[in-house]
């Protein structure tokens, strides 16, 4: 449930920003960077830079659920310790990646250049991509207790 209210905030001030750049008499002229917006530079950037920590916060999750299964298997409470490690590497990488959207909406909002909601649209894209599943949740499961999908 809080996964798909971080796709719902980022898409409810994706309208907001939307709202208020179209209100604007005259969008101001954003600040330049390489020729492009800043906001879609350091937005673009920072989703290519959090790609590198997303990928590595599987692995080092993974290794913590292997190490608490192995410490506690014959415990009746160990698989749901090992739940709870899935939960939260799911929710940290799309709170990784709502702040990556989010920063882009801003850049929306002061600048009104649509390319920037575009940046927004590819990260919302992203938060599907990473978005917890039942399929996910056992792959996770099988991978810490070793036991490949057999229950």
């Amino acid at each position: 449930m809080a996964a798909l209210a971080l796709i719902a905030g980022t898409l409810v001030f994706a309208g907001v920003a939307t709202i208020v750049s179209l209100s604007r008499s005259s969008p101001s002229v954003p600040p330049m960077l390489w020729g492009f917006n800043a906001f879609v530079v350091g937005a673009g950037g920072l989703l290519i830079l959090s790609t590198v920590p997303l990928v590595l916060m599987g692995g080092v999750f993974a290794k913590r659920a292997g190490e608490v299964w192995k410490a506690r298997q014959d415990d009746e409470q160990a698989i749901g310790v090992v739940m709870q490690l899935y939960q939260k590497l799911a929710l940290s990488r799309l709170a990784v990646l709502e702040g990556v959207a989010l920063l882009a909406c801003v850049g929306m909002m002061l600048t009104g250049d649509w390319l920037c909601l575009g940046v927004a649209g590819v990260v919302l894209v992203g938060m599907g991509v990473v978005f917890p599943t039942s399929l996910r949740l056992q792959s996770f499961l099988d991978e810490a207790t070793g036991r490949d999908g057999q229950g």
